[in-house]
């Protein structure tokens, strides 16, 4: 198969890149793993997205290693975070565990990184960490968490449906094809120990 034999070794090239081709490496590698059904992988680069959430994001809600772009800043941010919340989302569907409410051993918390970004990176562009950046507002990224966090504030901002045409999309038609939304209390995850444990003690939907 095409994907086994062409596409995966590509990403496996660059799943080590601790900036957002990372992100992309681990998140074509879980649709990968879903498509083909082979959990041996899907556990492993479950735990690889646990690791690039837990390094990539810090407290304050930065993506440090997308901050370092300069004035490229928030367009790679959004980047990221495209791949991550699209990589989190694969994993709910198809292992049960929200990384949506996740907060990572060194306090990142990906809804932390979605506010920062929608607050500092679209609405008070003065406010972003490296000081006159490039203008880079993802909407479609924005309406599909404005659904999964119950947050309608990140979607009402701009107006009519959103069908993304840009290249680096995590998501295509939220407008149409609504991620669920989630419950937001932040359990304490070992991801490493989530293999094999009960769904339920984890599992937070609503």
């Amino acid at each position: 198969m095409w994907v086994t034999k062409v596409l995966y070794s590509k990403i496996s090239s660059i799943k080590h890149n601790k900036n957002n081709w990372g992100c992309w490496s681990v998140l074509t590698s879980l649709a990968i793993d879903h498509l083909v059904d082979d959990t041996v992988k899907m556990n492993a680069d479950f735990i690889r997205l646990c690791k690039i959430i837990n390094k990539q994001i810090a407290t304050n809600g930065t993506l440090p290693k997308e901050i370092l772009r300069i004035r490229k800043s928030i367009r790679y941010t959004a980047f990221a975070l495209e791949a991550i919340t699209a990589a989190v989302e694969i994993i709910r569907n198809v292992k049960g565990i929200n990384l949506y409410i996740w907060k990572a051993p060194r306090g990142g918390i990906l809804k932390n990184a979605l506010e920062y970004y929608y607050t500092n990176g679209i609405i008070d562009k003065s406010k972003w960490e490296i000081k006159n950046s490039e203008t880079h507002e993802r909407r479609e990224l924005m309406e599909a968490m404005s659904y999964v966090y119950g947050i309608p504030e990140w979607r009402s901002w701009y107006t009519g449906p959103v069908c993304g045409i840009d290249t680096g999309l995590g998501w295509i038609f939220p407008t149409l094809m609504r991620p669920r939304r989630i419950v937001c209390n932040y359990p304490e995850i070992n991801p490493k120990r989530m293999i094999n444990v009960s769904r339920t003690r984890y599992l937070s939907r609503s």
